[in-house]
């Protein structure tokens, strides 16, 4: 089984994450933990192989991100799982899991 999704749903995506931050008077946000566990493909997607996991690190990721931001050629396919952890990020800050 396989799903697609394209590149303009996905413009289409982060614009919407983009609004729903503006609607909730969300302007900026202040990341005050630094490192987390990171599951590497191809080990993120087998449910069982529990090893492979390294120490990313959130103020990396968003100064990389605020560096690269301005010149696509900076921008590399790493710098989506730097997004994708800020966004994580984003979601447990917003709307935290249960403990």
């Amino acid at each position: 089984m396989a799903v697609t999704i394209t590149v303009d749903e996905l413009r289409v995506v982060f614009n919407t994450i983009i609004i729903k931050l503006e609607h909730d008077s969300v302007s900026e946000m202040t990341i005050e933990e630094d490192l987390y566990w990171d599951y590497p493909r191809p080990n993120w997607t087998d449910m069982e192989n529990t090893t492979g996991l390294h120490v990313g690190s959130l103020f990396d990721d968003v100064e990389s991100l605020k560096r690269d931001v301005f010149e696509l050629e900076h921008i590399s396919y790493l710098d989506f799982d730097r997004v994708a952890s800020i966004l994580k990020y984003i979601s447990e800050n917003q709307n935290p899991s249960s403990p």
